[in-house]
């Protein structure tokens, strides 16, 4: 037979050594504590703020000009409609609402529709911000467009937004 003997913790701090086990341990865990907490708050932080090409995009933005195939429809009035708020989208149109969450890269913008007639979808683009303006290219395959340009050889839409505010 052999005997397992359990540890047992002195009762009393031998000579020369400070503090007690628990005050030892909490010199060590406190900071390793701290800096998770700060990890974490940094990482939310960064998450829940918009980054700046975002605050740029932040807005309600209405549409001016539609192009497709090249050829400008002219003057749309006041049909059509995109509010952004942080990373959330919402395309407003006579014929309907579309809603969803966004990520841009560079001048790459892909909209991940969670409501409306593309539910499920991401809708590729490429857009530019110029002189309180949006320009928008949106493939209509899923992929991101090539140039900002509707050519007939396209299957782009471009829209032109003016923003309200």
């Amino acid at each position: 037979h052999s005997t397992v003997s359990k540890r047992q913790w002195p009762e009393k701090i031998p000579a020369g050594q400070t503090g007690n086990f628990s005050e030892r341990r909490n010199r060590i865990m406190l900071p390793k504590i701290t800096m998770t907490i700060f990890t974490l708050l940094l990482l939310v932080s960064q998450y829940l703020s918009p980054s700046p090409a975002n605050e740029a995009l932040n807005g309600t933005w209405k549409a001016i000009r539609f192009e497709a195939g090249g050829y400008e429809t002219g003057d749309v009035g006041n049909e059509i409609e995109l509010i952004i708020v942080d990373n959330q989208f919402t395309f407003i149109r006579k014929t309907g609402t579309e809603s969803g969450t966004f990520t841009t890269e560079e001048n790459r913008i892909d909209f991940a529709v969670t409501e409306g007639p593309f539910a499920g979808k991401h809708r590729k683009a490429l857009y530019q911000i110029k002189n309180n303006k949006l320009f928008l290219t949106i493939a209509t395959k899923n992929e991101y467009p090539k140039k900002m340009s509707t050519a007939a050889d396209h299957t782009n839409v471009k829209y032109t937004y003016v923003k309200m505010k």
